[in-house]
Parts: C-alpha cells; structure tokens; sequence
C-alpha cells in the first residue's frame, strides 16, 4: 500500500468502533496515528470478546499499528501535555458526546490557537438523527437474526459506524492537503446519517471554521 499519509500525525481520542476504525484507515496509509486513552480504564473495546491471551481480538483487530498513551485530560499536566503534542500534530480526532470537548477545555477553538492549521474531525452519533433514522435503528438496520433449529440467535452488523468510519477517515485525511492551503481545518460527520448525507457534511466542512450544520 503507498504511504500517501506518511509525515502525517493523527492524535486519536477516539473509543470503541467509529472513530478507531477511521483512524485504522489513516495509519493503513502512512499516517503516525497516537492513540489516546483515558487512565486505568483505556478505550472500553479493550474489553470486548473474544479474547486471545487475555487481549481482545476485537480491539485489536481496529486499532493496528497504532501508537497508545494514557492521559487524563481533566488534569492540568495531562492536558498540558496533550497541548503540546497538538502543536506537534496535523489532526486531532475524537468521537466523544457533543459538547464533551469544550467542557475539557479542548474544544476548536481552543487548539486551534495552538495550531492554526490543524484539522479538527468530530464523529458523534446521532447529533442530527432524526425519528426516521432511529426507528430504521429500531426495526433492525443494525441487527440481523438468525434462527437456528429452536434458539434465535443475533449478532450486530454495525453499518452506520462502518460507513461513517470510511467517510471519516477519508475526509479527515484529504482536510489535511485542504488546510494546507487554507489554514483551516474542521470536520464534522453524524453518525446517524446516512453515506451520501455523510460524504456531503465531508466535502463541505474541509476548510470552512467552525462545526458545519446538518
């Protein structure tokens, strides 16, 4: 695979499937991609079967050659330290609720100041979701059932956080080459949209300010 990312840092605050699976695609293509996880208790995917000499298969299986570090950014020095690693970085992705970075003190605006240039990506499900995407939820979107002999069985196909996770990883990396030239770089995807409403939210947030609306 050509390492067009190479020279590329990612400083990933992501957790669970969306976003470490963005990030996933960003080191797949050369990017250095620093994984940030919260103290003791790391990304929660590190608990999800199955297990293989006590590590998850699954969280492995999305976080691949993948740099870690703990940090608690409700600390003074941790955050310092994030700070100057954002200085030193070209994306800063993270999939918390909505308004979770602010409260930190680490929303834009804030590392934006610290670097200019850097592109923001912001994946949080369903922000804009509406009644007609959480029943197509409800109905079975992302769950199939299977009937084997007299037991049901189910398992979870997880479509939206998929898709998003390609389109979000796509868009991350091309706002990078964006904000080369314009100075500025945000990226907004909803996870409870559906691909081309996603793809849309990609092409017009690359280097626009601020959070692009639904």
């Amino acid at each position: 695979m050509v390492d067009s990312l190479a020279g590329i840092r990612v400083l990933d605050l992501t957790r669970i499937l969306a976003g470490p699976y963005a990030t996933m695609i960003l080191g797949d293509l050369g990017a250095e991609i620093i994984k940030i996880e919260q103290p003791e208790v790391g990304d929660e995917a590190r608990g999800f079967g199955p297990f293989k000499n006590d590590f998850s298969l699954y969280f492995m299986s999305i976080n691949r050659g993948k740099k870690s570090v703990t940090l608690n950014l409700k600390d003074p020095q941790g955050k310092k330290i994030f700070l100057d690693l954002v200085k030193k970085s070209d994306i800063v992705i993270e999939n918390f609720r909505p308004g979770t970075m602010k409260k930190l003190g680490l929303d834009y605006p804030t590392l934006k100041a610290h670097h200019p240039s850097l592109v923001y990506a912001a994946c949080s499900g369903f922000v804009y979701a509406t009644s007609v995407v959480t029943g197509m939820i409800e109905s079975g979107f992302a769950e199939r059932v299977l009937l084997v002999g007299a037991e049901k069985l189910s398992y979870v196909i997880d479509y939206q956080d998929r898709a998003t996770s390609v389109l979000f990883g796509d868009g991350a990396g091309a706002a990078v080459f964006e904000a080369s030239e314009s100075g500025d770089g945000v990226l907004s995807v909803d996870l409870g949209s559906d691909g081309f409403k996603g793809r849309t939210m990609v092409i017009r947030a690359m280097g626009t300010q601020g959070t692009p609306s639904a």
